[in-house]
């Protein structure tokens, strides 16, 4: 046997060992390589060890050699020998493997031939990055098998199944399609067992531009185009859960691109007896936040619109709630600065129903139901309208079951101008700016045109009133009455009330007697203290008697206003050229005291037929 035997006969097995570990891991960069060694005979080779070397050439014959082995010493038995190319201390064979290679193996200082050429697994390299247009297809008839399944068994660290990447621009890193017109089919479907897992994880890590963690798409009519359910029975759970740690961000954003229809930036539905279809909420405890801030562009819509459709039941439209000690359950703007525009609108159709209901269950402390503040030099903190033309309806229904409550109360706080605490007005002639069923105190003082009471007739209740006008005078008058029977010496003393002196001016106090029956002569003269007087006449005479005194006590002293006054910029009543009464004495409603003001409204009357029929 020769010691450079003929390679004759060559049996090669090449097994590429690809440690698949698919995103970011290395594959080693070696060749398993086998081969059978005989003489030209066909017998196989002595044991032992013989010194080899290993080119890959670029061509069969001839050309460059892009790899070179070295001389290595291979152990042989029965003519079998087993070599790793590429393995320390040779280089590795780094190669790219997007063409055809050939192998040449030069035992001692022989080469063989023919050279080698390398077959498809040798290009398993190039799974690292697959070239254009390689595809990996596979097939399965059952229900339940995968064409591929990537499994990772670590444990620990960051790690995938399967990983996808695209750098086209409109590229998929990973794509399922589901091609089934029917059932439950899914383009993808992932899964986790991970008590702090994720089904899906989507990052867009860029950090400008309009990019999507997930993005979802759906073509049907009836279709969404991302779905989440949790099938869990109790606890916190979501169905879809969004979260954005951006100052400017939104954990969840939907958005309805169509321009007409009936169209939902998001829909969110509940079906339990105590759910509710949107709930939001704020955990910070400082700043101007929202639990819900919604948004309408468009002229004729709503930014918000909830609805209950059980018709049993304390149902909601929608509920907010707020627990900071500044905040507002609801907090509705209009920031339009003209125009018919509501910060918040409430409607009702029922018989017995409220358009807004405002409700403080607290039970101590300065609350309100219904609060509004305005600050436009012509609006209303609280305007009620009842637009029915028939009927008792009320602008406002105010009600207090306290003990100590108040059904409305009014107040300006403003220190100087024109304004009123509470501001009654009526345009029918039959009408009443105000009306008050029970008592009416007044702690200050009343300016009227005139007064009368006004009763049912004693004589005939059923068919007649009776009206008398008040008592007018300059003075701010007060009377006493009496009657009394002179004595046998011909004198009576008369009492005045103890409080008399300190509530009149008792030393200008007029006296007027009348005697019963008999005209005769009577007098009467005050004591000194003036807390009483002595009736003089005819002894046994009765005598009527009557006290004409002015007010002289320190309230009448502070509200008091004198009989004539100047009309001018000065006088609260009545400016220069202005008449309470304008029309009876021949002048146009125009002169009128305040007409301006009180003729400015924060609504327009031209517009009311339209903005009632647009609000129903």
């Amino acid at each position: 046997m020769d010691r450079i035997p003929i390679f004759r006969e060559l049996l090669v097995f090449m097994m590429l060992i690809l440690l698949l570990y698919v995103c970011h891991a290395d594959i080693p960069q070696i060749i398993n390589y086998q081969g059978k060694i005989t003489d030209g005979s066909g017998i196989p080779v002595s044991d032992g060890s013989y010194d080899m070397r290993f080119n890959i050439f670029d061509v069969e014959t001839g050309g460059t050699s892009l790899w070179y082995s070295g001389t290595v010493s291979v152990d042989v038995t029965d003519g079998i020998f087993s070599v790793v190319l590429g393995e320390t201390p040779q280089p590795s064979v780094d190669l790219p493997f997007d063409e055809d290679y050939w192998l040449s193996v030069w035992i001692g200082g022989d080469p063989q031939s023919p050279r080698q050429k390398l077959g498809s697994v040798g290009y398993a390299y190039i799974a690292n990055s697959l070239v254009p247009g390689a595809e990996v297809i596979g097939a399965v008839t059952t229900g339940t098998s995968s064409v591929i399944t990537g499994t990772n068994t670590a444990t620990t660290g960051i790690s995938h199944g399967i990983c996808g990447y695209s750098a086209s621009s409109s590229g998929s890193g990973v794509y399922g399609y589901a091609s089934a017109t029917s059932g439950n089919a899914t383009g993808g479907s992932f899964e986790t067992e991970s008590p702090t897992g994720r089904g899906v994880y989507g990052t867009a890590s860029a950090t400008s531009g309009d990019n999507s963690g997930i993005y979802g798409h759906s073509a049907s009519t009836a279709g969404s185009g991302v779905y989440g359910s949790n099938s869990a029975g109790s606890g916190y759970t979501a169905g879809v859960y969004g979260r954005c740690y951006s100052d400017e961000g939104t954990g969840v954003e939907g958005w309805a691109w169509a321009t007409s229809g009936t169209t939902y930036g998001g829909n969110f539905t509940s079906t339990s007896t105590e759910g509710r279809g949107v709930y939001g909420r704020v955990t910070a405890s400082s700043g101007v936040n929202y639990g819900g801030q919604f948004e309408c562009a468009s002229p004729n819509s709503k930014a918000v619109i909830g609805y209950a459709s059980a018709t049993t039941g304390s149902a909601y439209g929608a509920e907010f709630e707020t627990e900071s000690p500044t905040g507002r359950g609801v907090y509705g703007t209009a920031s339009a600065t003209t125009g018919n525009n509501y910060g918040v609108y409430g409607h009702s159709a029922s018989e017995t129903g409220r358009g807004v209901f405002g409700s403080n269950s607290a039970g101590s402390g300065y609350t309100a139901g219904v609060y509004g503040r305005s600050y436009s030099d012509t609006g209303t903190g609280v305007e009620g309208w009842a637009w029915a033309t028939s009927g008792i309806t009320c602008g406002g229904n105010f009600s207090s079951t306290s003990t100590e409550g108040r059904g409305v109360y009014g107040r300006t706080t403003a220190t100087t101008g024109i304004n009123y605490g509470v501001y009654g007005e009526t345009s029918s002639p039959s009408g009443y700016a105000g009306y008050f069923q029970g008592d009416v105190d007044i702690a200050g003082s009343i300016s009227k045109g005139s007064g009368s009471f006004l009763i049912d007739h004693p004589l005939d209740p059923e068919n007649k009133l009776l009206r008398h006008n008040f008592v007018e005078s300059p003075e701010n008058l007060l009377i006493y009455r009496g009657k009394t029977r002179l004595d046998e010496t011909g004198e009576s003393r008369v009492d005045m009330p103890d409080y008399f002196v300190a509530l009149t001016r008792e030393d200008d106090a007029s006296i007027h007697l009348t005697p019963v029956s008999t005209p005769t002569l009577v007098a009467a003269e005050w004591s000194d203290g003036f807390n009483s007087f002595i009736v003089r006449g005819t002894p046994d005479l009765e005598v009527f008697w009557e006290v004409l005194a002015d007010r002289d006590d320190p309230v009448i002293h502070q509200l008091g206003r004198p009989v004539e006054e100047a009309k001018g910029p000065d006088n609260k009543h009545c400016g220069t050229g202005e008449l309470i009464y304008p029309e009876a004495y021949g002048y146009p409603e125009s002169r009128g005291r305040n007409y301006e003001l009180h003729s400015r409204k924060p609504w327009n009357e031209d517009t009311i037929t339209g903005k009632q029929e647009a609000d129903r």
